[in-house]
């Protein structure tokens, strides 16, 4: 019996799969008319439905994963891209310790070289007051029914009431207490800790300095701070630093940089450190991390081989066979590669790309401006990335497993592959 050759089969060129099975056993049964026409029908369109559906479905699952693949690779190489393009221009102050000092995102332009040395000697705290240990499960230890107690501040006396049932225990008229406590808008938040079957009442001022502090007392004929019996496990103070040797204090940790161009700095602990003109590599740093995971993602996807067809296996042994790297070499040249792994940008012999942050640190610090046309603007990195993975998500899902020409293979490869003008050269 003949054999019916299925090496230029394309369900895709068709209206559907039935139709065009259909049309091959038509030819089939044309050369063969001993058989029986059902059982050949019944035999071929099983087998040929059953074998063209597989590969629609594996082709469709893989070209799906690919598009979300894609989708995740734009984003995070347009906030690369956006990333880049804030090194050129204006300048940030960068701390030479975030421990002791960190300098906020302002952006502003000089001409001079701002330098700064801090010298955090304390900082603002916030008050913290606790009562002594109750026990918790036993019975209230304040008069049943309406008790009052004073928070005193400096803006001014809040008269805080709560009711205490029979049979409350001491953790139940603590938790009332607090609850009224956070309720009257002192200026200070409180709660109950338990441990150890004993239940305390804490309360610390909503901000820091020196003008947060506040005293809890007893309203006229009442004993309820009496009997709490609150002290000051932390005082509220103000933060007390150096700027260039003069002194600053501040009930924030939040302050302006003096002479700093309208930036601020928010103090982080005691000790030294300096504040100097430059550029903040740490969003960049950040972009391009995540903008690798999105690229190593698409391309193990494209190398796992999930398409069932021969469109991609062919594509990606351009790729094994570097048939494609003359091609990129006569494009872009070899310098693009070098540039990027001297920022700290790689990829490895399994295709996967890593960022080196304290190389992509320094090299923004030392040239923000070669690191932003090499990854944002017309032939960076990021701005091809994203326009190659469009292209690709336009691919039809039958390009994945037929063509027939070097032409198309490139152009495949090249769009699925998120390659770029600079980086074309190593990643094959």
């Amino acid at each position: 019996m003949a054999r019916i050759s299925t090496g230029s089969f394309n369900p895709y060129a068709y209206g559907n799969v039935s139709s065009y099975s259909k049309n091959l056993v038509n030819n089939y049964l044309a050369n063969n008319k001993s058989a029986s026409s059902s059982s050949l029908v019944s035999g071929f369109l099983n087998n040929a439905t059953g074998t063209t559906q597989s590969t629609v479905t594996g082709n469709k699952a893989f070209a799906t994963q690919n598009t979300t693949n894609l989708k995740l690779l734009q984003s995070t190489a347009a906030a690369l891209s956006g990333a880049a393009n804030k090194l050129g221009g204006s300048s940030q102050l960068v701390s030479s310790n975030d421990s002791v000092v960190k300098a906020d995102k302002t952006s502003f332009y000089s001409q001079n070289n701002l330098s700064f040395n801090v010298n955090v000697q304390n900082l603002a705290t916030t008050q913290k007051s606790a009562s002594a240990g109750l026990a918790s499960s036993a019975s209230s230890i304040f008069e049943t029914g309406k008790n009052n107690v004073t928070i005193r501040t400096e803006k001014g006396s809040y008269d805080i009431g709560f009711e205490v049932k029979s049979g409350d225990t001491n953790s139940e008229s603590l938790n009332k207490l607090a609850q009224s406590i956070n309720e009257s808008k002192a200026g200070v938040t409180a709660k109950v800790v338990s441990e150890n079957g004993k239940s305390s009442l804490e309360i610390t001022s909503n901000e820091t300095g020196e003008m947060s502090a506040f005293a809890l007392e007893d309203a006229a004929g009442g004993s309820v701070a009496e009997k709490l019996s609150m002290s000051v496990e932390r005082k509220a103070v103000d933060a007390n630093y150096t700027v260039d040797g003069k002194n600053y204090s501040s009930a924030s940790n939040t302050v302006t940089v003096p002479n700093g161009r309208g930036a601020s700095m928010t103090l982080q602990g005691t000790g030294s450190a300096s504040l100097e003109k430059g550029v903040d590599a740490s969003s960049l740093v950040d972009a391009a991390q995540a903008f690798a995971k999105a690229y190593n993602s698409t391309v193990s996807h494209l190398m796992s081989g999930s398409a069932g067809g021969a469109g991609v296996t062919r594509a990606l042994n351009l790729v094994a066979n570097n048939r494609m790297t003359q091609m990129s070499m006569g494009s872009y040249g070899g310098y693009a590669s070098s540039r990027l792994s001297a920022m700290g940008i790689s990829i490895n012999g399994d295709g996967q790309m890593s960022v080196d942050a304290d190389k992509l640190t320094k090299a923004v610090k030392d040239s923000p401006a070669t690191v932003k046309s090499t990854l944002s603007g017309y032939g960076g990195l990021a701005e091809t990335a994203r326009d190659n993975a469009s292209k690709a998500m336009r691919i039809p899902t039958a390009t994945y497993t037929n063509f027939s020409n070097m032409g198309v293979e490139s152009s495949l490869i090249s769009a699925l592959m998120p390659k770029t003008g600079s980086m074309f050269d190593i990643l094959l």
